[in-house]
């Protein structure tokens, strides 16, 4: 078994080596492309144990395949802000938010090539090696599929090669998002890899077969049909000749790996490979520019070796340190946060409010119809998920009314900031509570972003009458009428008080977080974080159709709207709760309190924006559409609220000693 291992990592190393050589652009190296990837399917195959298609099985898969994915976007998308700044000077507000924005867009497409999906433009970036990623995930489900369904090889083998077809066939008309065809294409060298284990063809080979193989593959590199099998686009110069040359290149560095027995460099890099190529991919889509400029402080010519030599001598120690990090991550105490609070939905709340005030910034179109398509949402919903049924109607109607404090504190302060100078428009505006006006209430100016605390009050109330309502069905129905009412209202231009017509429109999402939590639905999705693929899918649809916006009663395709916002906050809930698995309790208590202190955070947002705008500007010397600018803000905004929030709890403390 250690033996086996061992060429097993070997031929990964190889391999891993030749995707950094495919990589440089170099002609020399074009004859990589026909086993690199290839051996790495086979291989995958080889060790692949058949096994039920559970959700255990997936989410252990899509844990160790996706999640570095994830890692290594987001750390792309951290450097090439450093870089924009940086190396670029680009310091606006506006285009960091469209780097963001576009750097979010292609690591949800994950391709290595295509940037469109249809007719749709989907970024001016591809998301790079690590497409490789989820088309692995995909292969390996495919193949397991397969495997489940058909006891003959023969019909195993023909349906794989019949869906890399369909795969390739495809991709000439659309590109699907994860890189889909790419895995249909792969499957059959999966199934190649499993055969070779299951009737120990390896162990059976002779000199003279690999010399055969040496002979197929050197024959395709010389008529050219070798090289051209870019499994990234589906694309082979000859369906049959090319993946014939492809599966000979690759037992022959099979074979190789086995002759070659120990190499420590080798199985280094092949046990690591997962690393290695996240670690190449951020090198490859972020450094270049320092490669560069290292070549011509010290006269180096830009040669292919040089180049290799350079990207080596940075891959394999950071990915050595990497490896390190991460040993030593297993062997410390567990970080996951303990205890009986779930900190998934305060980080949920802590994300919104940023989002929020991010929001009222000068930002990136597509980045503004990403925070609005979920934020006012979402904590509609996140209210709903704790409405407890079955109360009794005062004390429910009490405790809603509690809601209306931090609007009550609001109005005291406007008052007190106002000075005197207009306390009857303060008080007709603070009563009459809008967010906007259209048609009817032109008199009344907005209160602003705190206009959502009477949403959410008006959604609440609402609420606790149509949960008197015993007929399940009944209820059903008359959540999607008040909803309806609340967009008929909405779309013409009946914009009523304390955004009564919104309220209603919330409602229906009110109600769904409400039997989310009556049937369980985010302890499943805790479960099974390969939900992903679907839910991105459907949030996305939703952002490309036209998105949405609760104040505006901006509401869309109204079937596209619901079945996107709750695959938002699923998925939001999914990587909130990853979030909180991998921090301390110190650190997730901390986001916790900005997460219950959104409250605060909004009105002082609503009524400070303008002092601490004018204090970061004056004061800090920031310009307002610096990135820096923006991200001060927010921290303070945040600090103060958080610090409105401790002392509302130290006031409580004393109120609840004094009174024992």
């Amino acid at each position: 078994m250690k033996e086996r291992l061992q060429w097993i990592d070997i031929a990964k190393g190889i391999c891993m080596i030749s995707v950094i050589m495919g990589h440089l652009g170099a002609s020399e190296f074009s004859f990589v492309y026909s086993y690199h990837l290839v051996t790495f399917f086979i291989l995958s195959g080889y060790t692949l144990r058949k096994k039920a298609l559970t959700g255990a099985y997936l989410k252990d898969k899509f844990v160790r395949l996706m999640v570095p994915y994830f890692i290594t976007c987001a750390t792309v998308t951290v450097i090439d802000v450093i870089n924009a700044i940086v190396l670029d000077q680009i310091v606006t507000t506006k285009e960091i938010t469209g780097i963001v924005y576009n750097d979010i867009v292609r690591s949800f497409f994950a391709s290595g090539t295509f940037k469109t999906l249809g007719n749709i433009s989907m970024s001016n970036k591809i998301v790079g090696a690590i497409w490789f990623l989820p088309a692995m995930f995909f292969a390996i489900l495919i193949a397991q599929f397969l495997l489940n369904i058909f006891q003959s090889k023969k019909a195993q083998l023909a349906c794989g090669v019949a869906i890399a077809a369909v795969g390739s066939m495809l991709a000439t008309v659309i590109w699907f998002p994860f890189s889909v065809q790419s895995a249909m294409l792969a499957v059959p060298f999966v199934l190649v890899g499993k055969y070779l284990k299951d009737f120990e063809i390896l162990d059976k080979l002779k000199w003279w077969h690999f010399l055969l193989m040496a002979a197929v593959f050197a024959a395709g590199c010389y008529t050219g049909k070798a090289q051209v099998f870019y499994m990234v686009t589906c694309k082979m110069e000859d369906w049959f000749i090319t993946p014939l040359c492809s599966l000979c290149s690759a037992l022959l560095v099979i074979g190789l790996a086995r002759l070659i027995k120990h190499s420590r460099l080798l199985e280094f890099i092949g046990k690591n490979s997962l690393i290695v190529l996240c670690v190449h991919l951020v090198e490859m889509n972020t450094l270049s520019y320092y490669f560069k400029m290292i070549r011509e402080a010290w006269h180096w010519p830009e040669h292919f070796l040089i180049i290799l030599a350079m990207k080596l001598v940075f891959i394999l120690p950071v990915s050595a340190g990497v490896v390190w990090l991460l040993k030593r991550r297993k062997q410390a105490p567990e970080l996951q946060a303990s205890g009986k609070r779930d900190y998934s939905l305060d980080i949920m709340r802590s994300l919104m409010i940023i989002l929020m005030i991010v929001g009222h910034e000068a930002i990136d179109g597509g980045f503004s119809r990403l925070i609005y398509s979920i934020h006012m949402p979402a904590f509609v919903m996140i209210s709903g998920y704790f409405f407890k049924s079955g109360a009794p109607l005062l004390t429910s109607l009490k405790k809603t009314a509690k809601g209306l404090l931090p609007y009550a504190a609001f109005v005291i302060l406007w008052l007190l900031i106002d000075q005197g100078n207009d306390i009857p428009g303060v008080l007709r505006d603070s009563v009459v509570g809008l967010s906007f006006s259209k048609n009817y209430f032109t008199w009344a100016s907005s209160v602003g972003p705190v206009y959502f605390i009477l949403l959410l009050f008006v959604t609440k109330l609402v609420y606790i009458f149509v949960d008197k309502i015993k007929n399940e069905w009944l209820k059903h129905g008359v959540v999607v009428a008040l909803f309806l009412l609340g967009v008929l209202l909405g779309e013409s231009g009946v914009w009523l008080p304390w955004s009564a017509d919104c309220a209603l429109f919330s409602l229906l999402f009110y109600h769904i977080a409400h039997y989310m939590r009556r049937w369980n639905v985010l302890e499943h999705c805790r479960n099974m974080p390969q939900l992903y693929f679907v839910l991105s899918c459907l949030w996305a649809f939703m952002i490309y159709s036209g998105s949405m916006g609760m104040a505006t009663r901006r509401y869309g395709n109204l079937g596209i709207t619901v079945i996107g916002v709750v695959a938002a906050f699923l998925l939001i809930y999914i990587l909130c709760d990853g979030i909180s698995k991998n921090l301390s309790q110190r650190v997730c208590k901390f986001i916790s309190i900005i997460g219950q202190s959104t409250a605060y955070i909004l009105i002082i947002h609503d009524l400070f924006k303008k002092n601490i705008g004018s204090f970061v500007n004056e004061v800090l010397q920031m310009e307002t559409q610096n990135i820096f600018y923006v991200l001060t803000s927010v921290a303070i905004h945040v600090l103060l609220g958080m610090a409105v929030f401790g002392v509302k709890k130290a006031m409580q403390k004393v109120k609840t000693r004094s009174a024992a």
